[in-house]
């Protein structure tokens, strides 16, 4: 999948008993467990002229290449670089991984 439009913030598809959210995700995904990814957990933007990945306030964080972002870490933002980035949203145990890969405009 290319994104060309940032922000873009990638989640889940809601589940029976999710407090409405105010603005869906650009990309949903189905999962059947609420805890493993939030219906807008994470975000790519632009930020200083970079590329930037930030956790939206998760319980478990996002780990970004095995460091956990999170509000009760010491970043719940990092820049990205060229190259492939690991993330894994929620707890250490979770199946909502992705690789991404960043290249030049």
């Amino acid at each position: 999948m290319l994104v060309e439009g940032l922000p873009f913030s990638i989640g889940r598809h809601a589940l029976a008993g999710d407090p409405p959210v105010q603005h869906d995700a650009e990309l949903l995904l189905r999962f059947t467990h609420p805890y493993e990814m939030a219906p807008r957990h994470f975000v790519l933007e632009e930020r200083d002229g970079g590329l930037v990945i930030g956790d939206l306030n998760m319980v478990l964080g996002t780990f970004v290449n095995g460091i956990r972002l999170a509000s009760f870490e010491q970043a719940d933002s990092k820049p990205l670089r060229m190259g492939v980035t690991e993330i894994q949203a929620g707890g250490l145990d979770s199946t909502a991984r992705f690789t991404l890969v960043v290249t030049g405009r």
